[in-house]
Protein backbone atom coordinates (compact mmCIF):
# COMPACT_ATOMS: atom_id res chain seq x y z
CA UNK A 1 0.00 0.00 0.00
CA UNK A 2 1.23 3.26 -0.60
CA UNK A 3 2.43 6.23 1.66
CA UNK A 4 0.08 8.60 2.35
CA UNK A 5 3.05 11.06 2.38
CA UNK A 6 6.59 10.86 2.57
CA UNK A 7 8.62 12.74 4.62
CA UNK A 8 12.39 13.77 3.69
CA UNK A 9 14.98 14.87 5.93
CA UNK A 10 17.97 16.39 4.70
CA UNK A 11 15.82 18.39 2.34
CA UNK A 12 18.44 21.00 1.79
CA UNK A 13 20.80 18.51 0.06
CA UNK A 14 21.17 16.84 -3.55
CA UNK A 15 19.65 14.10 -3.24
CA UNK A 16 16.46 15.13 -1.48
CA UNK A 17 16.04 17.81 -4.47
CA UNK A 18 16.74 14.72 -6.84
CA UNK A 19 13.76 12.49 -5.36
CA UNK A 20 11.46 15.59 -4.82
CA UNK A 21 11.35 16.39 -8.33
CA UNK A 22 10.53 12.84 -8.76
CA UNK A 23 7.94 13.27 -6.27
CA UNK A 24 6.39 16.70 -7.95
CA UNK A 25 6.56 14.48 -11.35
CA UNK A 26 4.51 11.60 -10.11
CA UNK A 27 2.24 14.43 -8.52
CA UNK A 28 3.05 12.55 -4.88
CA UNK A 29 2.11 13.75 -1.79
CA UNK A 30 5.42 14.92 0.67
CA UNK A 31 6.70 17.19 3.41
CA UNK A 32 10.38 18.58 2.44
CA UNK A 33 11.95 19.13 6.48
CA UNK A 34 15.53 20.91 5.84
CA UNK A 35 18.05 21.77 8.64
CA UNK A 36 16.32 25.51 9.37
CA UNK A 37 13.17 24.05 10.61
CA UNK A 38 14.67 20.76 12.80
CA UNK A 39 18.58 20.88 12.91
CA UNK A 40 18.73 16.99 13.89
CA UNK A 41 22.13 17.53 16.43
CA UNK A 42 20.36 19.81 18.43
CA UNK A 43 18.06 17.86 21.29
CA UNK A 44 14.84 19.94 19.76
CA UNK A 45 14.26 18.02 17.11
CA UNK A 46 12.99 14.98 18.74
CA UNK A 47 9.96 17.19 19.82
CA UNK A 48 9.95 18.69 16.73
CA UNK A 49 9.61 15.89 14.55
CA UNK A 50 6.80 14.35 16.92
CA UNK A 51 4.71 17.11 16.16
CA UNK A 52 5.20 16.22 12.13
CA UNK A 53 5.29 12.93 11.28
CA UNK A 54 1.98 10.74 11.05
CA UNK A 55 1.27 7.40 11.55
CA UNK A 56 1.16 7.13 7.31
CA UNK A 57 4.39 8.40 6.30
CA UNK A 58 6.96 6.74 5.06
CA UNK A 59 10.35 8.71 6.09
CA UNK A 60 13.10 9.02 3.71
CA UNK A 61 16.39 9.76 6.14
CA UNK A 62 19.02 11.43 3.89
CA UNK A 63 20.14 13.73 6.54
CA UNK A 64 24.21 13.39 6.58
CA UNK A 65 27.12 15.30 6.59
CA UNK A 66 28.72 14.03 3.43
CA UNK A 67 33.04 13.66 3.30
CA UNK A 68 33.96 17.13 2.61
CA UNK A 69 32.30 18.42 5.45
CA UNK A 70 34.50 16.78 7.64
CA UNK A 71 35.83 13.06 8.39
CA UNK A 72 36.87 14.06 12.01
CA UNK A 73 35.64 12.83 15.26
CA UNK A 74 33.09 15.96 15.24
CA UNK A 75 31.63 15.14 12.24
CA UNK A 76 31.70 11.33 13.17
CA UNK A 77 29.22 12.42 16.39
CA UNK A 78 26.83 14.99 14.63
CA UNK A 79 26.14 12.11 12.25
CA UNK A 80 25.31 10.24 15.03
CA UNK A 81 23.34 12.27 17.04
CA UNK A 82 21.02 13.21 13.95
CA UNK A 83 20.27 9.26 13.53
CA UNK A 84 19.87 9.02 17.36
CA UNK A 85 17.59 11.83 17.42
CA UNK A 86 15.41 10.87 14.64
CA UNK A 87 15.02 7.02 16.47
CA UNK A 88 14.07 8.65 19.35
CA UNK A 89 11.18 10.55 17.89
CA UNK A 90 10.10 7.15 16.09
CA UNK A 91 9.91 5.58 19.62
CA UNK A 92 7.03 8.10 20.10
CA UNK A 93 5.26 8.59 16.85
CA UNK A 94 5.90 5.20 14.67
CA UNK A 95 5.43 5.97 10.99
CA UNK A 96 4.73 3.45 7.52
CA UNK A 97 8.21 2.69 6.47
CA UNK A 98 11.85 4.19 7.04
CA UNK A 99 14.08 4.65 4.28
CA UNK A 100 18.01 5.41 5.00
CA UNK A 101 20.41 6.43 3.36
CA UNK A 102 24.15 4.65 4.59
CA UNK A 103 27.42 4.41 2.04
CA UNK A 104 29.53 1.84 0.25
CA UNK A 105 32.40 3.14 2.36
CA UNK A 106 31.44 0.63 5.17
CA UNK A 107 32.81 -2.20 3.14
CA UNK A 108 36.12 -0.59 2.80
CA UNK A 109 37.01 1.99 5.23
CA UNK A 110 36.04 0.89 8.81
CA UNK A 111 38.76 2.37 10.29
CA UNK A 112 37.42 5.81 8.83
CA UNK A 113 35.26 8.15 10.94
CA UNK A 114 32.92 8.98 8.43
CA UNK A 115 32.31 4.87 7.74
CA UNK A 116 31.94 4.24 11.21
CA UNK A 117 29.42 6.27 11.29
CA UNK A 118 27.13 5.01 8.84
CA UNK A 119 27.73 1.82 10.25
CA UNK A 120 26.39 3.38 13.65
CA UNK A 121 23.78 4.66 11.99
CA UNK A 122 22.56 1.29 10.61
CA UNK A 123 22.37 -0.23 13.89
CA UNK A 124 20.88 2.29 15.67
CA UNK A 125 18.04 2.56 12.41
CA UNK A 126 17.50 -1.50 12.46
CA UNK A 127 17.24 -1.26 16.85
CA UNK A 128 14.78 1.31 16.55
CA UNK A 129 12.82 0.46 13.96
CA UNK A 130 12.86 -2.93 15.18
CA UNK A 131 11.47 -1.76 18.41
CA UNK A 132 8.10 0.67 16.69
CA UNK A 133 7.73 -2.29 14.29
CA UNK A 134 8.43 0.04 11.10
CA UNK A 135 9.51 -1.63 7.91
CA UNK A 136 12.93 -0.43 6.93
CA UNK A 137 14.96 -0.36 3.97
CA UNK A 138 18.98 0.89 4.29
CA UNK A 139 20.40 1.90 0.90
CA UNK A 140 24.32 2.14 0.44
CA UNK A 141 25.06 3.57 -2.84
CA UNK A 142 28.07 4.65 -4.50
CA UNK A 143 29.30 7.83 -5.51
CA UNK A 144 26.35 9.49 -6.87
CA UNK A 145 26.06 12.02 -9.75
CA UNK A 146 24.20 13.75 -12.36
CA UNK A 147 22.94 17.52 -13.18
CA UNK A 148 22.41 20.16 -10.27
CA UNK A 149 24.98 17.70 -7.66
CA UNK A 150 27.39 21.30 -6.16
CA UNK A 151 29.31 18.80 -4.81
CA UNK A 152 33.22 18.80 -6.21
CA UNK A 153 34.32 15.45 -5.17
CA UNK A 154 36.49 13.42 -7.60
CA UNK A 155 34.46 11.72 -10.05
CA UNK A 156 31.48 12.08 -12.96
CA UNK A 157 30.69 15.60 -11.80
CA UNK A 158 33.66 16.91 -11.50
CA UNK A 159 34.97 15.85 -14.45
CA UNK A 160 31.67 17.04 -16.38
CA UNK A 161 32.34 20.64 -15.20
CA UNK A 162 36.23 20.25 -15.91
CA UNK A 163 35.65 18.95 -19.67
CA UNK A 164 33.03 21.44 -20.27
CA UNK A 165 35.07 24.42 -18.65
CA UNK A 166 38.51 23.46 -19.43
CA UNK A 167 38.44 20.59 -22.40
CA UNK A 168 40.48 18.82 -20.15
CA UNK A 169 39.86 15.85 -17.40
CA UNK A 170 42.49 15.35 -14.55
CA UNK A 171 43.15 12.03 -13.33
CA UNK A 172 45.00 10.86 -10.05
CA UNK A 173 47.66 8.64 -11.53
CA UNK A 174 45.79 6.12 -14.58
CA UNK A 175 42.73 6.98 -13.02
CA UNK A 176 42.69 3.10 -12.70
CA UNK A 177 40.69 2.89 -9.46
CA UNK A 178 37.35 0.98 -10.26
CA UNK A 179 33.92 2.75 -8.97
CA UNK A 180 30.37 1.65 -9.54
CA UNK A 181 28.74 5.56 -10.21
CA UNK A 182 25.01 5.48 -9.32
CA UNK A 183 22.61 8.33 -11.52
CA UNK A 184 20.96 10.14 -9.43
CA UNK A 185 17.54 9.74 -11.33
CA UNK A 186 18.11 5.60 -10.66
CA UNK A 187 18.66 6.23 -6.83
CA UNK A 188 15.70 8.32 -6.13
CA UNK A 189 13.78 5.97 -8.41
CA UNK A 190 14.64 2.97 -5.61
CA UNK A 191 13.24 5.17 -3.08
CA UNK A 192 10.15 5.31 -4.07
CA UNK A 193 10.11 1.44 -5.45
CA UNK A 194 11.01 0.25 -2.51
CA UNK A 195 8.20 2.48 -0.36
CA UNK A 196 5.55 1.50 -2.46
CA UNK A 197 6.47 -2.33 -3.25
CA UNK A 198 7.16 -2.56 0.58
CA UNK A 199 10.77 -3.88 -0.05
CA UNK A 200 12.94 -4.07 2.93
CA UNK A 201 16.31 -4.91 4.16
CA UNK A 202 19.92 -3.80 3.06
CA UNK A 203 20.76 -3.06 -0.50
CA UNK A 204 23.77 -2.05 -2.07
CA UNK A 205 22.80 1.52 -4.02
CA UNK A 206 24.42 0.29 -7.56
CA UNK A 207 24.02 -0.39 -11.54
CA UNK A 208 26.35 -3.45 -11.45
CA UNK A 209 28.65 -1.79 -13.95
CA UNK A 210 31.72 -0.43 -12.78
CA UNK A 211 34.50 1.29 -14.30
CA UNK A 212 37.75 3.17 -13.87
CA UNK A 213 37.79 7.04 -13.45
CA UNK A 214 39.78 6.72 -16.79
CA UNK A 215 37.19 4.75 -18.99
CA UNK A 216 34.67 7.22 -17.63
CA UNK A 217 36.67 10.26 -18.86
CA UNK A 218 36.68 8.30 -21.95
CA UNK A 219 33.04 8.34 -21.84
CA UNK A 220 32.35 12.09 -21.24
CA UNK A 221 35.21 12.91 -24.12
CA UNK A 222 32.70 10.65 -26.14
CA UNK A 223 29.91 12.43 -25.12
CA UNK A 224 31.43 15.78 -25.90
CA UNK A 225 32.83 15.07 -29.42
CA UNK A 226 36.40 13.84 -28.56
CA UNK A 227 38.21 16.94 -28.25
CA UNK A 228 38.72 16.76 -24.18
CA UNK A 229 42.31 16.25 -23.01
CA UNK A 230 42.60 13.53 -20.54
CA UNK A 231 45.55 14.57 -17.83
CA UNK A 232 47.26 12.36 -15.28
CA UNK A 233 48.42 14.07 -12.30
CA UNK A 234 50.31 12.64 -9.18
CA UNK A 235 48.83 9.92 -7.06
CA UNK A 236 48.48 11.06 -3.35
CA UNK A 237 46.56 8.02 -1.92
CA UNK A 238 47.26 4.33 -2.68
CA UNK A 239 44.53 2.83 -5.52
CA UNK A 240 41.61 0.92 -3.78
CA UNK A 241 39.00 -0.51 -5.93
CA UNK A 242 35.13 -0.38 -4.34
CA UNK A 243 32.42 -2.03 -6.10
CA UNK A 244 29.43 -3.78 -4.19
CA UNK A 245 27.59 -7.24 -5.50
CA UNK A 246 24.55 -5.97 -7.00
CA UNK A 247 22.59 -8.91 -6.61
CA UNK A 248 20.61 -8.50 -3.55
CA UNK A 249 19.25 -5.15 -5.17
CA UNK A 250 18.21 -7.15 -8.35
CA UNK A 251 16.59 -9.74 -6.68
CA UNK A 252 14.44 -7.40 -4.56
CA UNK A 253 13.71 -5.34 -7.48
CA UNK A 254 14.45 -7.70 -10.43
CA UNK A 255 12.73 -5.21 -13.16
CA UNK A 256 14.97 -2.33 -12.31
CA UNK A 257 16.78 -1.24 -15.28
CA UNK A 258 19.69 1.66 -14.76
CA UNK A 259 19.98 4.42 -16.76
CA UNK A 260 22.71 3.81 -19.38
CA UNK A 261 25.89 5.75 -18.83
CA UNK A 262 25.91 7.52 -22.24
CA UNK A 263 22.44 9.06 -21.35
CA UNK A 264 22.83 10.05 -17.86
CA UNK A 265 26.13 11.85 -19.43
CA UNK A 266 24.55 13.51 -21.94
CA UNK A 267 21.95 14.67 -19.52
CA UNK A 268 24.51 16.29 -17.23
CA UNK A 269 26.06 18.03 -20.03
CA UNK A 270 23.06 19.77 -21.65
CA UNK A 271 22.15 21.10 -18.30
CA UNK A 272 23.02 24.36 -16.95
CA UNK A 273 26.89 24.24 -16.24
CA UNK A 274 27.32 24.23 -12.22
CA UNK A 275 29.74 26.04 -10.07
CA UNK A 276 30.87 24.18 -6.61
CA UNK A 277 29.50 24.71 -3.87
CA UNK A 278 27.98 28.24 -4.23
CA UNK A 279 28.03 30.45 -0.82
CA UNK A 280 24.82 31.49 -0.28
CA UNK A 281 24.43 35.47 0.38
CA UNK A 282 22.03 37.00 2.91
CA UNK A 283 18.33 36.00 0.88
CA UNK A 284 16.39 38.97 -0.44
CA UNK A 285 12.78 39.35 0.30
CA UNK A 286 10.86 36.48 -0.86
CA UNK A 287 7.19 37.23 -1.58
CA UNK A 288 4.95 36.73 1.81
CA UNK A 289 3.95 33.28 1.74
CA UNK A 290 5.56 30.37 3.52
CA UNK A 291 4.62 31.22 6.75
CA UNK A 292 7.15 30.33 9.12
CA UNK A 293 6.24 30.42 12.99
CA UNK A 294 7.60 33.33 14.15
CA UNK A 295 10.10 35.75 12.89
CA UNK A 296 12.70 37.21 14.85
CA UNK A 297 13.25 41.12 13.64
CA UNK A 298 16.72 42.22 14.74
CA UNK A 299 16.70 46.41 14.37
CA UNK A 300 20.72 47.54 13.74
CA UNK A 301 22.19 51.04 13.70
CA UNK A 302 25.88 50.76 13.87
CA UNK A 303 26.01 47.71 15.11
CA UNK A 304 28.85 46.20 13.64
CA UNK A 305 30.53 44.92 16.76
CA UNK A 306 27.45 43.27 18.43
CA UNK A 307 25.24 41.61 15.54
CA UNK A 308 27.13 38.87 14.98
CA UNK A 309 27.01 37.68 18.67
CA UNK A 310 23.31 38.52 18.74
CA UNK A 311 22.48 36.19 15.67
CA UNK A 312 24.27 33.44 17.70
CA UNK A 313 22.67 33.73 20.74
CA UNK A 314 19.22 33.97 18.49
CA UNK A 315 20.59 30.66 16.72
CA UNK A 316 21.58 29.04 19.95
CA UNK A 317 18.20 29.36 21.54
CA UNK A 318 15.65 28.62 18.52
CA UNK A 319 17.88 25.45 18.25
CA UNK A 320 16.08 24.08 21.56
CA UNK A 321 12.94 25.03 20.55
CA UNK A 322 10.33 23.52 18.39
CA UNK A 323 9.55 26.12 16.29
CA UNK A 324 9.99 26.96 12.37
CA UNK A 325 11.68 30.81 12.78
CA UNK A 326 13.32 32.93 10.78
CA UNK A 327 15.43 36.06 11.22
CA UNK A 328 14.82 39.68 9.99
CA UNK A 329 17.81 42.07 10.15
CA UNK A 330 16.92 45.49 9.53
CA UNK A 331 20.04 47.58 8.90
CA UNK A 332 18.78 51.45 9.75
CA UNK A 333 21.16 53.33 8.27
CA UNK A 334 24.23 52.18 9.82
CA UNK A 335 27.29 53.79 8.73
CA UNK A 336 30.00 51.19 10.38
CA UNK A 337 29.40 47.91 8.07
CA UNK A 338 27.13 46.25 10.43
CA UNK A 339 25.60 45.12 6.58
CA UNK A 340 28.63 43.96 5.88
CA UNK A 341 29.29 41.81 8.72
CA UNK A 342 25.50 40.59 8.86
CA UNK A 343 26.35 39.06 5.36
CA UNK A 344 29.61 37.66 5.82
CA UNK A 345 27.60 35.46 8.90
CA UNK A 346 25.30 34.59 6.61
CA UNK A 347 28.09 32.84 3.91
CA UNK A 348 29.31 31.48 6.85
CA UNK A 349 25.73 30.18 8.20
CA UNK A 350 24.19 29.17 5.02
CA UNK A 351 21.71 26.48 6.24
CA UNK A 352 20.53 29.57 9.58
CA UNK A 353 17.13 31.17 7.70
CA UNK A 354 18.73 35.08 8.12
CA UNK A 355 17.75 37.69 5.44
CA UNK A 356 18.91 41.10 5.38
CA UNK A 357 17.31 44.62 4.24
CA UNK A 358 18.45 48.23 4.47
CA UNK A 359 16.98 51.29 4.93
CA UNK A 360 18.63 53.68 2.71
CA UNK A 361 18.30 56.60 5.49
CA UNK A 362 17.43 56.16 9.20
CA UNK A 363 14.08 55.64 10.05
CA UNK A 364 13.82 55.43 14.08
CA UNK A 365 13.21 52.64 15.98
CA UNK A 366 9.66 52.71 16.20
CA UNK A 367 9.32 52.69 12.39
CA UNK A 368 11.96 49.80 11.72
CA UNK A 369 9.75 47.55 14.15
CA UNK A 370 6.19 48.36 12.05
CA UNK A 371 8.10 47.86 8.59
CA UNK A 372 9.64 44.66 9.71
CA UNK A 373 6.29 43.35 10.57
CA UNK A 374 5.10 43.85 7.07
CA UNK A 375 8.36 42.18 5.74
CA UNK A 376 8.40 39.31 8.31
CA UNK A 377 6.57 35.93 7.12
CA UNK A 378 5.92 34.78 10.97
CA UNK A 379 3.13 34.10 12.24
CA UNK A 380 4.58 35.60 15.60
CA UNK A 381 6.80 39.05 15.75
CA UNK A 382 9.58 39.57 18.27
CA UNK A 383 11.95 41.90 17.76
CA UNK A 384 15.67 41.45 19.38
CA UNK A 385 17.77 44.09 19.13
CA UNK A 386 20.98 43.99 17.52
CA UNK A 387 22.82 45.03 20.70
CA UNK A 388 23.55 41.71 22.31
CA UNK A 389 21.90 42.56 25.40
CA UNK A 390 19.63 39.22 25.09
CA UNK A 391 21.08 36.35 26.38
CA UNK A 392 19.79 33.39 25.06
CA UNK A 393 18.30 32.00 28.28
CA UNK A 394 15.77 35.10 27.87
CA UNK A 395 15.02 34.78 24.50
CA UNK A 396 14.23 30.63 25.17
CA UNK A 397 11.96 31.32 27.96
CA UNK A 398 10.36 34.34 26.51
CA UNK A 399 9.00 32.42 23.48
CA UNK A 400 8.55 28.98 25.15
CA UNK A 401 4.98 29.80 25.63
CA UNK A 402 3.95 31.08 21.66
CA UNK A 403 0.94 30.14 20.88
CA UNK A 404 -0.43 29.96 24.32
CA UNK A 405 -1.94 33.87 24.29
CA UNK A 406 -1.45 36.97 21.70
CA UNK A 407 0.71 38.46 23.65
CA UNK A 408 4.16 37.27 25.64
CA UNK A 409 4.88 39.78 27.98
CA UNK A 410 8.40 39.33 29.86
CA UNK A 411 9.65 40.83 33.06
CA UNK A 412 12.47 40.85 35.09
CA UNK A 413 12.21 40.17 38.55
CA UNK A 414 15.75 41.67 39.07
CA UNK A 415 18.12 43.21 36.75
CA UNK A 416 22.05 42.87 38.43
CA UNK A 417 24.02 45.72 36.67
CA UNK A 418 21.10 48.47 36.30
CA UNK A 419 21.94 51.50 38.52
CA UNK A 420 19.66 51.87 41.12
CA UNK A 421 18.58 55.18 38.74
CA UNK A 422 17.33 53.11 36.11
CA UNK A 423 15.85 50.76 38.57
CA UNK A 424 13.54 53.31 39.77
CA UNK A 425 12.49 54.78 36.55
CA UNK A 426 11.17 51.50 35.26
CA UNK A 427 9.11 51.07 38.18
CA UNK A 428 7.76 54.79 38.03
CA UNK A 429 7.37 54.01 34.18
CA UNK A 430 5.36 50.81 34.38
CA UNK A 431 3.63 52.50 37.45
CA UNK A 432 2.27 55.48 35.66
CA UNK A 433 1.41 53.37 32.68
CA UNK A 434 -0.99 50.92 35.05
CA UNK A 435 -2.26 54.02 36.90
CA UNK A 436 -3.13 55.58 32.98
CA UNK A 437 -4.24 52.52 31.90
CA UNK A 438 -5.95 50.86 34.36
CA UNK A 439 -4.21 47.36 34.13
CA UNK A 440 -1.60 46.04 36.19
CA UNK A 441 1.30 44.67 34.49
CA UNK A 442 5.01 43.90 35.61
CA UNK A 443 6.34 45.66 32.46
CA UNK A 444 6.15 47.13 29.51
CA UNK A 445 9.29 47.95 27.77
CA UNK A 446 10.37 43.98 27.19
CA UNK A 447 10.43 42.48 23.94
CA UNK A 448 6.86 41.14 23.74
CA UNK A 449 6.16 39.02 21.48
CA UNK A 450 2.96 39.93 19.10
CA UNK A 451 0.69 38.08 16.28
CA UNK A 452 2.29 39.95 13.29
CA UNK A 453 -0.82 40.92 12.42
CA UNK A 454 -1.83 43.18 15.27
CA UNK A 455 1.29 44.58 14.65
CA UNK A 456 0.62 45.16 10.69
CA UNK A 457 -2.44 46.73 11.38
CA UNK A 458 -0.99 49.18 13.98
CA UNK A 459 -0.77 53.06 13.36
CA UNK A 460 2.46 54.49 15.70
CA UNK A 461 2.38 57.78 17.22
CA UNK A 462 5.60 57.14 19.38
CA UNK A 463 9.45 57.53 17.92
CA UNK A 464 11.19 56.30 21.27
CA UNK A 465 11.24 53.69 23.65
CA UNK A 466 7.27 53.64 24.73
CA UNK A 467 6.04 52.46 21.47
CA UNK A 468 6.03 49.10 23.09
CA UNK A 469 3.61 50.25 26.17
CA UNK A 470 1.62 52.02 23.49
CA UNK A 471 1.06 49.11 21.48
CA UNK A 472 -0.25 46.58 24.42
CA UNK A 473 -2.27 48.73 26.06
CA UNK A 474 -3.78 49.28 22.92
CA UNK A 475 -3.98 45.67 22.51
CA UNK A 476 -5.76 44.79 26.15
CA UNK A 477 -8.19 48.00 25.46
CA UNK A 478 -9.07 45.51 22.22
CA UNK A 479 -9.58 42.28 24.84
CA UNK A 480 -6.12 40.86 23.61
CA UNK A 481 -4.46 37.73 25.49
CA UNK A 482 -1.23 37.81 27.39
CA UNK A 483 1.04 35.99 29.64
CA UNK A 484 3.68 37.70 31.48
CA UNK A 485 6.98 35.92 31.61
CA UNK A 486 9.83 36.20 34.32
CA UNK A 487 13.42 36.30 32.79
CA UNK A 488 16.67 36.49 33.73
CA UNK A 489 19.46 38.02 32.36
CA UNK A 490 21.63 41.16 33.12
CA UNK A 491 21.58 44.74 32.40
CA UNK A 492 24.30 45.81 30.01
CA UNK A 493 25.62 49.41 29.38
CA UNK A 494 26.80 50.37 26.10
CA UNK A 495 30.19 52.72 25.78
CA UNK A 496 29.00 56.37 25.20
CA UNK A 497 26.08 58.06 25.79
CA UNK A 498 22.97 56.13 27.42
CA UNK A 499 20.62 56.18 24.44
CA UNK A 500 17.60 55.27 26.85
CA UNK A 501 17.76 58.82 28.57
CA UNK A 502 17.75 61.80 26.04
CA UNK A 503 15.30 64.21 25.47
CA UNK A 504 13.73 62.57 21.95
CA UNK A 505 12.67 59.36 24.46
CA UNK A 506 11.34 61.49 27.43
CA UNK A 507 9.20 63.52 24.48
CA UNK A 508 8.06 60.17 23.27
CA UNK A 509 7.48 58.71 26.96
CA UNK A 510 5.49 61.74 28.04
CA UNK A 511 3.56 61.19 24.35
CA UNK A 512 2.79 57.74 25.38
CA UNK A 513 1.71 58.33 29.35
CA UNK A 514 -0.73 61.16 27.34
CA UNK A 515 -2.09 58.45 24.84
CA UNK A 516 -2.79 55.89 27.19
CA UNK A 517 -4.95 58.40 29.33
CA UNK A 518 -6.92 59.71 26.37
CA UNK A 519 -7.55 56.18 25.12
CA UNK A 520 -8.27 54.82 28.83
CA UNK A 521 -11.00 57.78 29.10
CA UNK A 522 -12.48 57.22 25.51
CA UNK A 523 -12.96 53.78 27.03
CA UNK A 524 -14.94 54.26 30.03
CA UNK A 525 -16.91 57.07 28.22
CA UNK A 526 -17.78 55.73 24.75
CA UNK A 527 -17.40 51.92 25.82
CA UNK A 528 -15.10 51.30 23.16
Amino acid sequence: MAASRIVILGADGFLARGFMQLLDAERRPYRPIGVAEVDLTQTASVAKLRVIFEPGDAVVFLAALTPEHGRDRAAFFKNIRMADHFAAALEATPVAHVVSISSDAVHYAADDFYALAHLVREQIMHTACAAAKVPLTIFRPGAVYGPGDTHNAYGPNRFVREARAERKIALFGEGEELRDHVFIRDLVRLFLLVIDRGVTGTLPGVTGDAMTFRDLAVAIDRTLGGSIAIESKPRAVPVVHRHADPAPLFAALPDFQPTPLDAALAEMIAAPLDTPRPVPKAKPLPPLDGEVDVTLMVPCLNEAANIAPTLDHIASAMRELPYSYEILVIDDGSTDGTSAVVEEYAEAHPDLPLRLHRHAANRGLTRTYVDGAFLARGRYYRQVCGDNVEQKDVLIASLAPLGKADMIIPYRLKTPGKSPFREWLSRLYTHLINLLSGYNLRYYNGQATHIRYNVMRWGPYSFGFGFQAELITRLLDEGATYIEVPVGGTHTNKAGKNSALNLRNFLSVTHTLMETLIRRIRRQTFKK
